[in-house]
């Protein structure tokens, strides 16, 4: 499998409702999860070329010709023309008792490419590697706010609400890495992606939130830096006995068991509404814990595109096949 790092650069707030909320509106987190750029990829494809362009998409991940790892930030310093890219912290458990440190590495939810051996052996207790937080390698990237709006009726007057917004700054963004086996194929990712840009992703688009450009891509099969370089290497090569997970996905049901032994993971809500003219009223899609990018595993494992329309109208599909991180030989 090819993979493509594409970067996305956003001219309007983000709104990502928290997941594990019931007051997902007036949260918003910095990234989306690839179940939700997959879900924008099918809107996008509806629109352009109906229920075949659906089915497209969902062949092609059911046969392995595409990948999509959850959306994560980068950054540039300004001091070169370089973007720094940051993956999910690694869940794994700390042998080395640094309370101090320990709760500053608490929050942190992502750290640089170039970092993550440095955390796995420091989380592993080796006594020759540190791990500072400094401002220079955990950059802010942007501001989360709640914004106050209002619905104006005649006959209700105004109905307060909030929505809770993420906005980048200029030398910030998210990327994620697309796998996949053929260009053509590609392409017409890149085009949907054109698509969905210029309607935003996320919630509360007809808001104009999420909205964003194709900023840079490239390829990883031609590595430049120790990044870029590392991520090639890691991806391709399966035989790693750890596997840092870059997708928030999950096994089916034959494969569960296998894949957390072993494993160190958090769990992370998927739920939300099925947007479609289809139905009459707002429903439910079916809701499911997916194991959190970021969690470690021994065993890899292959997922599903899950349907979540509990069986009402047509399907809905929700994306669940992994990317994974060799870090561990």
């Amino acid at each position: 499998m090819n993979f493509l790092v594409l970067k996305l650069k956003f001219s309007t707030p983000l709104h990502i409702g928290e997941s594990s909320s019931a007051r997902s509106l007036d949260t918003s987190v910095i990234a989306p999860c690839a179940d939700t750029l997959f879900s924008a990829l099918c809107h996008a494809a509806l629109a352009k070329e109906g229920e075949e362009g659906i089915k497209k998409l969902y062949n092609l991940a059911m046969q392995n010709k595409l990948r999509i790892s959850d959306a994560m930030p980068y950054f540039n310093n300004g001091k070169n023309d370089d973007d720094r890219l940051y993956i999910p912290k690694p869940i794994i458990p700390f042998a080395k008792s640094q309370p101090e440190n320990r709760k500053k590495i608490k929050k942190i939810k992502y750290i640089p490419v170039d970092k993550l051996f440095d955390f796995i052996d420091f989380a592993d207790g080796n006594d020759k590697t540190s791990f500072e937080i400094t401002p220079e390698d955990f950059p802010e990237f942007g501001k989360q706010y709640v914004l106050d709006k209002a619905v104006i009726s005649r006959t209700e007057g105004a109905s307060p609400y909030s929505v809770g917004l993420f906005s980048f700054y200029e030398n910030c963004g998210l990327y994620f890495i697309i796998g996949f086996e053929d260009e053509y194929e590609l392409d017409y990712i890149r085009n949907l992606l054109t698509i969905v840009g210029l309607g935003g992703i996320g919630g509360k688009v007809s808001a104009g939130y999420g909205k964003y450009e194709i900023y840079d891509e490239f390829y990883l099969d031609d590595p430049w830096d120790e990044q870029t370089e590392f991520l090639n290497n890691a991806l391709q090569n399966k035989n790693y006995k750890r596997n840092l997970l870059l997708t928030s996905s999950l096994p089916t049901d034959n494969e569960l068991d296998k894949a957390i032994e072993g494993s160190t993971y958090n769990l992370i809500r998927r739920g939300g509404y099925i947007q479609s003219y289809s139905y009459q009223q707002p429903v439910k899609k079916q809701t499911q814990y997916f194991f959190a990018a970021g969690s470690m595993f021994l065993t890899r494992f292959e997922g599903d595109v899950y349907d979540v329309s509990r069986g009402a109208g047509h399907p809905v599909y929700r994306y669940a096949k992994p990317i994974f991180l060799g870090v561990d030989k």
